[in-house]
């Protein structure tokens, strides 16, 4: 019996490696301070400060009608909001995409047009396409892994047929999106597509083989990418950068990263560490890291509307004013452990979501905080 529950706990944990965001392209600026680029274990000043009060309030249940839909193991995977709308998306293991335009006070599916496929895997990703409000990617584990929308979410295309996916990363540079990666799920394969998804090549036996568990890609333009590398697994950890588009990968840095990478709109790259060890960042696109926090961050961070980032941390939402040098708590105590974190800038709201192993989506599914960062 306790073998079991600790094979379930640890299948928990994998799983919250599930991640949505927003990807932008990185610019030739920082203004953030406590960064600069640096050696790749280079630890930077007041790296453990965690400063104040939590908020009054509480965590308010914004399920609702997603309660008790059925669902494949580990149930509603992921929570996501629009950058750019006042909506939020929802998935659903084996159960597709939920939208919601109220803040999640009702919830409508996805995908309902007959000419669209069907998203039976267990979502763990959204990329919004910047430049065209209607189009996005998901992507999901044990099932087709790929999967685009030109029209809001009402019909979905499948990307061919790879399967498993943890995330898939997009060439925003190249206005046809012509060049993306994927990478799977707790196996060492990664894909590239240069025709938009139709096709698939297996580009991982380029990495070198003492980096095991490499993924969770980031492509800075058709030729030039970024990938994690943990340990989990066995084999070295660190961060890997191409320049000639797969063919040859070189290590950036030493220390083993976990993870979706945060793009800051100053052009800053953000990267959790393994184990909950801190956060790198780089200012050069990749060439040189910095860890500049030890503070455990236990969820990819995202960026606020006014250029703050925030976490999870030890029962908490962090924020910080100062790349990740300093955090202060911006939450009341959460009701459970997330698995996943997103802010909607239109309800001023951080919204959560954990994971279980029960057959339907459980009534406290998602959970909502009314944050206004521009109060702050």
């Amino acid at each position: 019996m306790l073998a079991h529950v600790a094979f379930r706990s640890l299948l928990l944990v994998m799983l919250c490696c599930h991640c949505t965001f927003y990807l932008r392209q990185p610019t030739d600026n920082d203004t953030n301070p406590g960064g600069g680029a640096g050696s790749g274990g280079e630890m930077g000043p007041g790296t453990t400060d965690i400063v104040g009060e939590p908020p009054p309030g509480e965590w308010s249940n914004v399920t609702n009608n997603l309660t008790g839909l059925p669902a494949g193991f580990a149930n509603l995977t992921l929570v996501s909001a629009k950058p750019d709308e006042d909506k939020l998306i929802a998935g659903i293991s084996e159960g597709g995409l939920w939208q919601s335009e109220d803040g999640g006070s009702s919830w409508a599916m996805l995908g309902t047009k007959k000419a669209s496929a069907k998203i039976g895997n267990r979502p763990s990703a959204i990329i919004y396409d910047p430049s065209a409000s209607d189009v996005f990617w998901e992507s999901g584990t044990y099932e087709i892994g790929v999967f685009r929308t030109d029209d809001g979410g009402s019909t979905f295309a499948q990307l061919g047929t790879i399967d498993s996916i943890d995330l898939v990363a997009i060439d925003l540079n190249d206005p046809d999106r012509k060049t993306l990666l994927a990478s799977a799920h707790e196996k060492r394969d990664v894909f590239q597509s240069t025709d938009g998804g139709s096709t698939w090549t297996l580009i991982s036996p380029n990495i070198p083989a003492s980096l095991n568990n490499c993924g969770y890609p980031l492509i800075l333009d058709a030729q030039t990418y970024l990938m994690v590398c943990a340990r989990f697994g066995g084999g070295e950890g660190g961060i890997i950068k191409s320049a000639d588009g797969g063919e040859t990968w070189q290590r950036v840095s030493d220390i083993p990263g976990i993870l979706a990478p945060l793009v800051h709109s100053n052009g800053a790259i953000y990267w959790a560490v393994e184990g909950n060890s801190g956060l790198l960042k780089s200012t050069d696109e990749g060439e040189s890291w910095r860890l500049i926090s030890s503070v455990p961050v236990e969820m990819r961070p995202l960026e606020l509307p006014d250029g703050k980032i925030a976490t999870v941390n030890k029962g908490y939402v962090l924020v910080s004013a100062d790349g990740g040098v300093t955090w202060h708590p911006a939450s009341p105590l959460l009701p459970y452990t997330p698995s996943t974190l997103t802010y909607s800038t239109h309800q001023r709201a951080f919204y959560i979501s954990h994971i279980s192993t029960d057959p339907t989506v459980p009534e406290d599914a998602i959970s909502r905080f009314d944050y206004d960062y521009e109060s702050k």
